[in-house]
C-alpha cells in the first residue's frame, strides 16, 4: 500500500510546523540556560537594586530641600504681613485686609464703610 501525495504534503506541512515550534522552543530553553549560567541576571538584579536605591536617596534629598523651600517661603509670607517682634499683623496686612473687606461690601450690598486710623 502506498501513500498518495496529498497525505504525503499534508504531513509534510505538519512536520514542518512541529520542527518550527519545538527549535523555537529549544532555543529558548537554551537561551534561558545560558543566562542563568552566566549570571548576568544576577547582575543585572545587583545593578538595578543599587540604582533604585541611589535615586530613592537622591529622591529623598529632593523631598527635603522641596520641604525647606515651602517653610522658608511660608516663613517669609507671614514676615510680610507680620512684626517680626511681636508677631503681630502690620500695617500691610491691615491695610490689604480692610481693603479686601470694602471690595466684598461693594459687591455683596453695594454699601461701604470706611475706619480712620490716626497714628501719634
Amino acid at each position: 500500500m502506498r501513500a498518495n501525495d496529498s497525505y504525503l504534503s499534508g504531513m509534510r506541512s505538519w512536520l514542518e510546523w512541529a520542527t518550527f515550534v519545538g527549535g523555537l522552543a529549544m532555543t529558548g530553553l537554551f537561551g534561558g540556560f545560558l543566562l542563568i549560567l552566566t549570571g548576568y541576571t544576577r547582575r543585572v538584579e545587583s545593578k538595578v537594586t543599587a540604582r533604585t536605591a541611589e535615586l530613592a536617596e537622591a529622591n529623598q534629598q529632593l523631598q527635603n530641600q522641596l520641604d525647606a523651600t515651602r517653610q522658608a517661603e511660608a516663613r517669609v509670607e507671614f514676615l510680610a504681613h507680620h512684626d517680626s517682634l511681636t508677631g503681630l499683623p502690620n500695617r500691610a496686612f491691615w491695610l490689604t485686609r480692610s481693603r479686601h473687606a470694602m471690595a466684598q461690601g461693594q459687591h455683596n450690598c453695594g454699601c461701604a464703610g470706611s475706619i480712620a486710623v490716626r497714628e501719634s
